[in-house]
């Protein structure tokens, strides 16, 4: 059982690192392994350096995947890159057709909330805030 619960732990992050947002960092930034100032950290992202930006906190935590570790960089420091790929599954400004948001107070390309206040990019159903208590909102 504790296998099973392990796999499908595995399959929700690289299902959730598949449809996350590319970003750049602004900025050199502190990368802590919780979203929390007093958190043990992995480092130091450097300035410039590329990430996939998983799920944007109302809090101004991102939770990221940089070099292959998952952790938390302030949204601040985060710059989120357009694809500008013409992907069918995309409208002509960037959004997913499937996910339409009335509310523009939402993170630019979010397609979901989350039960615990993130957002999720992800450009598929199955899977969304997975790790996050699952979908409050859809977008």
């Amino acid at each position: 059982m504790k296998k099973f619960i392990i796999i499908c732990a595995l399959i929700a992050i690289s299902i959730s690192y598949a449809f996350s947002q590319k970003a750049t960092m602004v900025s050199s930034a502190r990368f802590a392994k919780e979203a929390s100032y007093n958190s043990s950290q992995w480092g130091v992202i450097p300035q410039g350096a590329k990430v996939s930006l998983i799920t944007e906190r109302t809090d101004g935590w991102c939770y990221i995947v940089y070099s292959g570790k998952y952790g938390y960089v302030r949204s601040s420091s985060l710059k989120k890159i357009n694809s500008g790929s013409s992907s069918p599954s995309k409208n002509s400004n960037g959004s997913n057709p499937y996910f339409k948001s009335a509310n523009q107070n939402y993170p630019n390309g979010a397609t979901a909330r989350c039960q615990d206040g993130t957002y999720s990019y992800s450009q598929h159903r199955q899977g969304t805030c997975s790790h996050h208590g699952g979908v409050s909102q859809w977008l």
